[in-house]
């Protein structure tokens, strides 16, 4: 079904647009069997876009079904299985949606494709919606906190707090600094990444900090200054330019970086507090994955320290809601996904295609070494907003004969 040349084409594209470009605002909240489900803006048009394709599924009686589709559906039986060792049903049913709407998310890219007019617009409204994001963050920052650092009382928002907005940020902070290399120059990629940095510093997460440098750096130097292919000119004129960019984002973010410092937030990080419940999170999460190691307690139903918390580490994360069968089944869902980029990546002929590419892999990286520290797969909003960025890169890089010559694309 190609989304270009039927009559509902322009119909998927604009929902699913406006679910990318709403998904940051204001949820909803509904209480359900004794726990609240979040229902966020954007994702009431990805539903509508889930109906409109389920109906056209049952009419043409047939489903495109792919690699990272299948490793999806088996984390769902898996979930399905672990419902014996459930206790707080609410939970478990709101973890069990999350990976129900991945895999709807995927199955549904796989089955449709996007011309070129519509991959463009997808790429740079995926973009926009992190700088929207971004200004969320920036403006509670500097309108209701005042521009301050608050020791205990970090950045919140209704849709999350601290380190799980720079989880999110992450992705698109390196498809933005991606772009700046591997395109033309473009003003708009520049202030994205600007908006989108300064956001990462105001979250005062410090792992996450430390993910964007230490990467950022090392992308510099595998882009810039080491590769061949670069002209010489367009080296100085990029170095240029992150130099302009950092020297910006420092600028703007120093003396909420000034009083993080002064607080003592970098002081012999391992003996703070947090670190040390992390830790004694991980050691709570281990010890359910023993009770339950073959299907785990259920989604979200790890009850550590008389409270239920998220592992602050998604493998344990994992381990802990669906034992070590689905670790396995996750490792290999990781790994078909970053070979799908891969070929995908050398496929694509598409410049701004072919960028956004490289800088989601990047990106997704990115946020798997943030998430060994911090809370993010397996978590609703960041599931969504990972896989919808994944599914645009399927449906605008699936057509019939990649679906016939390629692994990724073999009809069940």
């Amino acid at each position: 079904m190609n989304v270009s040349k039927v009559n509902s084409g322009y119909l998927f594209f604009f929902l699913i647009s406006i679910s990318i470009l709403t998904l940051f605002l204001p949820p909803f909240f509904f209480p359900i069997a004794g726990s609240i489900l979040t229902i966020y803006f954007g994702e009431i048009f990805l539903w509508l876009c889930f109906v409109i394709w389920l109906a056209a599924v049952a009419k043409k009686r047939n489903l495109t079904l792919n690699r990272i589709g299948k490793y999806c559906l088996c984390l769902i039986f898996i979930g399905i299985l672990s419902l014996i060792n459930t206790t707080n049903i609410g939970r478990y049913l709101i973890g069990l949606s999350t990976y129900i709407e991945v895999a709807l998310i995927v199955l549904m890219c796989t089955d449709i494709v996007f011309n070129q007019k519509y991959q463009s617009k997808l790429i740079r409204y995926f973009k926009y919606s992190g700088c929207i994001l971004s200004l969320f963050i920036i403006s509670k920052t500097l309108f209701e906190n005042n521009g301050d650092f608050i020791l205990g009382n970090k950045i919140t928002l209704n849709i999350g707090a601290s380190n799980y907005l720079a989880s999110i940020l992450l992705l698109p902070f390196f498809i933005s600094l991606t772009a700046i290399f591997n395109n033309k120059f473009s003003l708009k990629n520049l202030l994205l990444l600007l908006v989108i940095g300064v956001a990462i510093i105001f979250t005062a997460s410090r792992t996450a900090l430390f993910v964007a440098i230490v990467l950022s750096a090392t992308y510099v130097i595998l882009d810039v200054i080491i590769n061949k292919n670069t002209r010489f000119t367009k080296k100085v004129f990029s170095l240029i330019l992150i130099l302009f960019g950092a020297g910006v984002i420092y600028y703007i973010g120093k003396d909420f970086l000034t009083q993080m410092i002064q607080s003592g937030r970098f002081n012999n990080l391992s003996e703070q507090s947090n670190l040390l419940s992390r830790f004694q999170i991980f050691q709570e999460y281990f010890d359910a994955f023993l009770n339950h190691p073959f299907v785990g307690n259920g989604f979200l139903n790890v009850n550590g320290l008389n409270e239920y918390y998220l592992a602050h580490n998604f493998i344990l994360q994992i381990l802990g809601d669906n034992g070590f069968i689905s670790l396995l089944i996750y490792i290999g869902l990781l790994i078909t996904i970053y070979r799908y980029l891969n070929i995908r990546y050398n496929a694509t002929k598409n410049i701004d295609l072919k960028s956004f590419i490289l800088g989601y892999k990047r990106g997704f990286l990115a946020v798997l070494i943030h998430g060994m520290l911090e809370p993010n797969f397996g978590t609703k909003l960041f599931m969504i907003y990972i896989f919808i960025g994944l599914g645009i890169i399927i449906a605008s890089t699936t057509d019939q004969e990649l679906k016939k010559n390629n692994q990724y694309g073999e009809v069940a």
